[in-house]
């Protein structure tokens, strides 16, 4: 199991217990300035440059997700959307309805975010659901002038008459858009897995260069982030087995391989916290998060505690790229645990160097949910692991056994240097109203000048951003 070692502030502290190595977990207060792999060095302090909460009411269950390149931000909590020109100090919102003609039985469900820096394309997936016929999802997409004029255009993907899709994933390879997603039946289940790939530079054409693979055997598969000339994608096949594909953006159909894997369990989760309540139940033990990076590509989910593991954690499994087989030993399983806090919810992204930043949530019977970023580069002293720090806490739990859908880890452009994490604290309540979305920028200090040069200024006297509404 691969050394996970976590920062304090100014403090980096390993704990071993038997022969596993654990961390302890961050000051909970800490949200910038916090020393950790590259303490002894200042260009290697972790970095929260931006934090602005995002002017709306959401739900336990909503998903909150975004990219930001620059001044412009662009960002979904639940089904709505909004987005920002001047760095998060004034935000305005989206409304699909009066950007894109009707569709299917209506917007629904879930939304996705992608931007394209060589093209300067953001790219907003929008689920549809069915009418009596099909559902469908949409891709949006503009350039940043036409994000400020609220100019879009838009792709259609229906799916086969009397089905729709649920559960759709968004990412980008060098030329391709692509998609995951779940087919169900109008009214009945799900009856196959599909990957579709979008070829970018057609999405103008008359009829856009699309292509699909699918299995009706296998369920959830998910897409790495940073991929270049090819997609990855996996699944559990079971709880020993992990099925990865390989799909080169030049052929018909991908290639796959069949991964052995240390047995983890699903089930039901209990997350530790102060008042004793669970945040964390309401999860599963599908893929969450995927990357490829510096060779080796690498996918995340949720477990539940086991005989060595005390509480629910992120396991994790890497492989090189070259062959898709395992790095050795521990290398193989970047596990982020410890014997105090309840994790949950990855989500990575890459940067332009191929350093990986995953970003999450935890809890103590110490401390609230929390997100928290790690970052995974040169500071990272071997053996390769995680150090969190924390970005953003909660002052209590929820009164229900839920949380946030998903949160969501972007490259931050156009420096391809640092990272955007969209996410929700829970604060002076514990019902949904007091559920608090943001968006937050970070970096190790060595990026931060290169990044606040694009980023307007914070206006502090701002203590809610402004939100125009449509």
């Amino acid at each position: 199991m691969v050394w996970l070692r976590v920062a304090l502030v100014g403090l980096l502290v390993a704990i071993v217990l038997g022969s596993i190595p654990q961390a302890q977990a961050a000051d909970q207060g800490s949200t910038e300035h916090i020393f950790g792999e590259g303490e002894g060095d200042p260009a290697g302090a972790f970095q929260v440059l931006r934090l602005h909460p995002i002017p709306t009411s959401m739900n336990f269950g909503d998903a909150v997700r975004g990219v930001a390149s620059g001044d412009s931000w662009l960002v979904g909590v639940g089904q709505k959307t909004f987005f920002s020109l001047d760095a998060g100090n004034h935000w305005q919102q989206l409304d699909p309805l009066t950007l894109f003609p009707a569709a299917a039985g209506g917007l629904c469900c879930q939304q996705a975010f992608a931007y394209d820096y060589g093209r300067d394309l953001f790219i907003w997936l929008l689920q549809y659901a069915p009418d009596a016929q099909r559902g469908l999802v949409r891709i949006g997409y503009t350039d940043s002038a036409g994000l400020a004029e609220q100019a879009w255009e838009w792709y259609d993907v229906p799916a086969a008459q009397g089905f729709t899709w649920v559960d759709p994933q968004l990412e980008l390879s060098a030329n391709q858009i692509w998609l995951a997603m779940e087919r169900q039946a109008v009214g009945g289940a799900i009856d196959s897995t599909w990957v579709s790939q979008i070829q970018t530079d057609t999405l103008e054409d008359d009829l856009p260069f699309i292509r699909s693979y699918s299995s009706s055997t296998e369920r959830a598969w998910h897409l790495v982030r940073g991929a270049k000339d090819m997609m990855y994608f996996a699944t559990h096949i079971n709880q020993t087995s992990l099925r990865v594909y390989a799909w080169d953006e030049n052929q018909p159909i991908p290639t796959s391989s069949d991964l052995n894997v240390a047995e983890w369990t699903a089930g039901a989760r209990i997350c530790p916290t102060p008042d004793q309540r669970n945040w964390c139940s309401d999860d599963d033990g599908r893929i969450r998060a995927g990357w490829v990076a510096k060779g080796t590509v690498g996918f995340m989910w949720n477990a539940v505690s086991s005989n060595t593991i005390t509480f629910p954690y992120i396991d994790a499994v890497r492989m090189y790229e070259r062959d898709l087989s395992l790095l050795p030993f521990s290398l193989a399983r970047p596990f982020i645990f410890n014997a105090q806090n309840g994790f949950s919810l990855p989500s990575v992204a890459v940067n332009g160097r191929d350093d990986v930043a995953v970003s999450f949530y935890h809890s103590s019977t110490k401390q609230y949910p929390t997100l928290s970023s790690s970052i995974f580069d040169d500071f990272t002293a071997p053996p390769p692991g995680w150090a969190y720090y924390n970005v953003q806490g909660s002052s209590t739990t929820p009164s229900q056994q839920h949380w946030v859908g998903q949160l969501d880890t972007q490259v931050f452009s156009p420096t391809n240097l640092g990272w955007s994490v969209t996410g929700a604290r829970l604060n002076g309540c514990d019902e949904a109203r007091c559920l608090q979305p943001f968006i937050a920028i970070f970096s190790r200090e060595r990026d931060r000048p290169a990044i606040e040069r694009w980023l307007s200024p914070v206006r502090y006297e701002l203590f809610t951003p402004f939100v125009q509404m449509n």
